[in-house]
């Protein structure tokens, strides 16, 4: 029997669509004031009454190694199916924990300074590398590695890098995600801070954009992030990718 299969269907709807969501720490504290650091016995309550599939350390979550360590540990035990435990460390600026205090880690200047260097080689020794310590503390699910084609000017080897920089995660025992689909390198904007848009076809990203996802993809990445932006000469829905049937469904699962 698959043991997956199995474990589903012990349980019930609730848990079910609660392995659906995965949530900042603080989440599971509705009053807000949560500690941040360490599970609460509110947390607690609200993991049970929110049995969620997995948390997002942030930076503010991050204090000393140990405490991280106990930090995902408890959350661990005190899930009744298990969770994700996911981080953004990218390498370079967005390393929640190479850049955090009391934490001595590898340094990376960025993702993209190992992918200029050509070598897909230094690309799969940095998914080892930093999916190596995130095992150390209780992570295993990185928010890396990013996919998106720097278009000005384009680097056909972007896909080779990506599937290799999978390769390096996997080697480390870590799950990894392909971002941001269905490509943010094309758009002036940033989404973070407000709307953002590609006008490449869809025939256009098939031949730029989407073939570091399709190498990521057919190296075994495990999870897809979508972009919060829209593409409006690629879909008709009007809608950002990260809510577009068509993007989602059609595209990315057909």
């Amino acid at each position: 029997i698959d043991p997956v299969e199995e474990r589903l269907a012990a349980m019930s709807l609730r848990e079910k669509v609660g392995q659906l969501f995965v949530v900042r720490v603080e989440a599971l504290d509705p009053s807000g004031q949560s500690d941040s650091t360490r599970l609460t016995w509110t947390e607690r309550q609200g993991l049970k009454e929110y049995p969620v599939g997995g948390i997002v350390v942030f930076r503010q979550n991050v204090k000393s190694p140990e405490q991280l360590k106990k930090l995902l540990a408890d959350f661990q035990a005190a899930s009744g199916t298990g969770l994700l435990t996911a981080v953004d460390e990218e390498g370079g600026s967005v390393a929640r924990l190479a850049n955090a205090s009391g934490f001595d880690l590898p340094q990376y200047q960025s993702a993209q300074a190992v992918g200029t260097t050509g070598d897909p080689a230094n690309a799969r020794a940095m998914g080892q590398i930093i999916g190596g310590y995130l095992k150390t503390y209780g992570l295993n699910l990185d928010f890396a590695p990013v996919a998106d084609v720097n278009t000005t000017p384009y680097r056909s080897s972007n896909a080779t890098l990506v599937a290799s920089a999978v390769q390096g995660f996997h080697d480390a025992g870590i799950l990894c995600t392909l971002k941001h689909f269905p490509g943010h390198g094309d758009t002036a904007e940033d989404s973070h801070y407000g709307t953002a848009s590609s006008t490449k076809t869809w025939t256009e990203m098939r031949e730029t954009e989407l073939k570091p996802f399709a190498a990521g993809i057919a190296a075994g990445a495990d999870v897809v992030m979508t972009a919060h932006i829209t593409t409006p000469n690629a879909t008709q829905d009007g809608l950002p990718a990260s809510l577009s049937y068509t993007m989602l469904t059609e595209r990315l699962r057909g």
